[in-house]
């Protein structure tokens, strides 16, 4: 069909040429037939689409359960009965006392409160009233501390008459003390009894001083040697 076309086309060409009087011919260009049409290459037009990130996917975060932890309870001290053990020193007297039920009192002596290093407890002792008071050493000597013992105790009885008949060395807990006896009468000279007295430096610069009193002396005697038997520092 082109070649039919281009002919038909280079027909009417020669026919205007001699038709138009030229006395040579003109020469005929010749067109080169082709049967196939230009390439055309497609234009592609690629859309790109927009990049949409994958989400990321976060893992769940561990729940935090709160676990209820019991408080440690302090571990309660089971009371012996003829045992006292607190304020760092430990008193044991015979097997057939409960000291925790004698009319055991603790205060404090230079504190509204006893603690470790200062207070004072009383309590009654088979028939003997004992005191033990305790306080920092500020150098005092064993007798010093002796005297201080006798000093509380005659200044509590202003109206009675206290007299000394002994006084010596003593060992209590592993360290030296002092110890000094007296008798006490009424102001009538009528015999009120009489007392004991100890005092003593542990190696935790504490110091004691132990006060005994009662009508009976060979009471008074048994229940003071106990009381200093059966005394320990911590």
């Amino acid at each position: 069909m082109n070649k039919l076309i281009i002919l038909f086309t280079s027909l009417i060409a020669s026919i205007f040429i001699v038709s138009c009087g030229g006395s040579e011919e003109a020469p005929i260009a010749s067109t080169p037939a082709t049967d196939t049409l230009p390439a055309i290459t497609p234009t592609v037009t690629i859309k790109e689409e927009a990049f949409v990130p994958e989400p990321t996917i976060q893992p769940p975060k561990p729940i935090m359960v709160p676990v209820n932890t019991p408080t440690p309870q302090p571990e309660k001290k089971v009371q012996i009965p003829n045992v006292f053990d607190e304020y760092e020193f430990i008193l044991t007297l015979d097997g057939d006392t409960d000291i925790w039920n004698s009319n055991l009192v603790k205060s404090g002596l230079l504190e509204e409160d006893p603690d470790n290093t200062q207070g004072l407890i009383t309590f009654e002792y088979k028939g003997v009233d004992s005191s033990l008071i305790w306080s920092p050493n500020e150098g005092e000597s064993t007798q010093e501390l002796v005297d201080f013992g006798y000093f509380i105790l005659s200044d509590s009885q202003p109206t009675n008459i206290f007299t000394l008949i002994n006084n010596g060395d003593i060992t209590v807990g592993g360290v030296s003390g002092n110890f000094a006896a007296f008798v006490v009468s009424d102001p009538q000279g009528s015999d009120a009894g009489g007392g004991l007295i100890a005092g003593w430096t542990c190696t935790n610069n504490t110091s004691y001083t132990l006060v005994t009193t009662g009508p009976d002396s060979t009471a008074l005697q048994i229940r003071f040697n106990n009381i200093i038997s059966g005394f320990s520092c911590e």
